[in-house]
């Protein structure tokens, strides 16, 4: 999945390209082209042994999904463009809408953690009283 200029580092290193390029670098991503003012990174995906092995000798299923999941994923991209990037009073908006979508992300899983618990309750306790009644 390619992303351009993700929030994170244009939050951290505003319009700065060397600074964003560092950053980027640190999380794992190689820079494979650059310019003055872009630059295009990468971060291959990353297959973990350890994880396998102890999800194939504990639990088969998860070490399908796991399986699955690596087989899925694609490689992580970064676009770097300094001048497509807010300017600073620009920036200000721009941390705040992605505040505001993270919130959002942050609420949707809550509601469904929530939904989830509810209804295993509901279930334990429809199955506990039919139990009682017979």
């Amino acid at each position: 999945m390619q992303q351009t200029n993700p929030f994170w580092l244009v939050r951290r290193a505003p319009r700065d390209l060397q600074s964003q390029i560092h950053l980027a670098v640190q999380k794992g991503f190689q820079v494979v082209s650059q310019t003055s003012t872009t630059a295009q990174l990468i971060r291959k995906k990353h297959f973990s042994c350890l994880l396998a092995t102890i999800l194939f000798l504990l639990f088969t299923l998860p070490f399908i999904i796991y399986l699955f999941y690596f087989l899925g994923k694609k490689d992580d991209l970064i676009y770097l463009d300094i001048e497509r990037q807010p300017t600073d009073e620009e920036l200000v908006e721009y941390i705040r809408l992605e505040q505001q979508k993270n919130n959002r992300r942050s609420m949707i899983v809550l509601v469904i953690i929530t939904a989830t618990f509810i209804l295993i309750y509901l279930v334990g306790i429809i199955h506990y009283t039919q139990r009682a009644f017979r």
